[in-house]
């Protein structure tokens, strides 16, 4: 069963939310991230959710929500697998929320969910194409009467499938740790030398087993840790935060932040939720 469950309450913006989290049991580490539930009753908004270097697979067990972006746009209900994203995902909400998720790390991802979501980078999927029992799955998420129940049932669906499928090759785990290491701050063109694999050989199955390129894995790394630092300070030195992520300036942060985030590091300080993941608007507002 999962670890003991941190609840975060808290209001901001649309109106109250109940944020719950829980780390794995310890032979998921590394592949699961965390479990998390997030109940809201809350007027209608819009969020751009940044990406965070993980892939999810999702539970709503509330309203449906409008994916407004080309990852996966229109109304999402039920359960779906949304993959590693390079770019914001933009999603409305209209009466509330309740999801619940399994955050996995996107290599991590394919010895519990199989080969299949190696192909799934920057695109929301129905549950279906992941999971042959889904439908099982989600129903019995559904029955679930407490939080604690929620994540013991997701957590024990990924132990059990675990065991019908193999690990990413080790290289692409090696590269993938040592990009991550290195919040993708390191000579990318030499990187196979110290995995001890042919250039041409790592690119190849790096890209098949993560759906980025290496080049893409280290500029995503790069601006996750961006914001996992913008969210520990409250006193902002942008030219420190550049040169410690490994951006070239300051104007270097603010342009791939406005690529990926959809927004300027100042707006995101101004509209950032209270989970710190996303900007929230008013629906319509953008």
């Amino acid at each position: 069963m999962a670890g003991t469950i941190e609840e975060i309450r808290f209001t901001a913006g649309p109106g109250n939310w109940c944020l719950s989290r829980a780390a794995p049991d310890d032979d998921l580490r590394g592949q699961v991230l965390e479990f998390w539930e997030v109940q809201g009753a809350l007027a209608p908004f819009r969020e751009t959710l940044l990406p965070n270097g993980a892939v999810e697979l999702m539970f709503d067990l509330g309203p449906p929500h409008r994916v407004l972006s080309k990852q996966g746009e229109g109304w999402w209900r039920d359960a779906w697998y949304s993959g590693l994203h390079e770019e914001a995902l933009v999603i409305e909400s209209l009466e509330g929320t309740h999801l619940v998720s399994a955050r996995m790390h996107p290599v991590g991802a394919i010895a519990l969910l199989g080969p299949r979501v190696s192909a799934l980078a920057n695109r929301i999927v129905p549950i279906a194409e992941i999971c042959d029992d889904d439908a099982e799955l989600r129903a019995a998420v559904v029955a679930a009467s407490s939080t604690a129940e929620r994540f013991a049932v997701i957590e024990r669906c990924l132990r059990n499938s675990s065991h019908r499928h193999l690990p990413a090759p080790a290289a692409v785990r090696d590269a993938a740790a040592r990009i991550e290491a290195t919040h993708g701050n390191l000579r990318i063109a030499s990187l196979h030398e110290s995995i001890g694999v042919s250039r041409k050989h790592l690119a190849v199955l790096f890209r098949r087993h993560v759906g980025l390129t290496l080049k893409d894995y280290a500029k995503l790394r790069r601006f996750v840790f961006a914001l996992s630092w913008l969210r520990e300070h409250d006193a902002i030195d942008w030219p420190a935060l550049a040169a410690e992520a490994g951006y070239s300036d300051q104007s270097h942060l603010a342009r791939d932040f406005r690529r990926v985030g959809a927004a300027s590091p100042t707006e995101y300080l101004r509209r950032r939720s209270p989970d710190a993941d996303a900007l929230i608007y008013e629906a319509g507002d953008r």
